[in-house]
């Protein structure tokens, strides 16, 4: 793809945060990876990340409340998501300019709120989904196939059992 432009641009907490323009598309995306998934929870800490993914989007330091993180999406013709799995926490941030997505991704990974209220929001569909899994008959198999392959560590459910 010629003609993109990809800023890679290293932390000082060591995190690593990838800019890609690509002007043919006439969009930019930023991402950002985090080194740390569920294989690296303690058992006592087992489904923080995937507790993280869920609450990105409930304020931020300069977007305190869901609203107002809403409407920055909007307004800015910016789109985001989070996922999780065992060995990483991603953040994408698509839009129109560098500086709307590059600004968001800070704000969403860096600097989220974490307001009791946003936690409490939250608790319920994060136990839906765990529950969507546990009752799915591909779970268990899902499990079992993972430990056979990747080992315990990375077999681990999401939540303490």
């Amino acid at each position: 793809m010629s003609g993109e432009h990809i800023q890679v641009e290293q932390l000082s907490s060591g995190l690593r945060a990838a800019f890609i323009t690509m002007p043919h598309f006439r969009t930019t995306s930023a991402r950002l990876t985090i080194n740390s998934g569920s294989l690296h929870e303690a058992q006592e800490t087992a489904g923080a990340a995937h507790f993280l993914e869920h609450i990105t989007f409930q304020g931020t330091e300069d977007l305190p409340t869901w609203q107002e993180v809403d409407r920055y999406l909007e307004e800015k013709l910016v789109s985001a998501n989070v996922f999780t799995n065992q060995t990483d926490i991603k953040y994408v941030v698509n839009g129109y300019d560098l500086e709307s997505a590059g600004y968001f991704i800070t704000q969403a990974a860096l600097f989220p709120t974490l307001t009791p209220e946003a936690l409490e929001k939250e608790r319920k569909p994060i136990v839906n989904e765990l529950l969507e899994y546990a009752s799915s008959p591909y779970y268990l198999a899902n499990i079992e196939h993972a430990r056979t392959l990747g080992g315990v560590r990375y077999a681990r459910p999401m939540v303490a059992q």
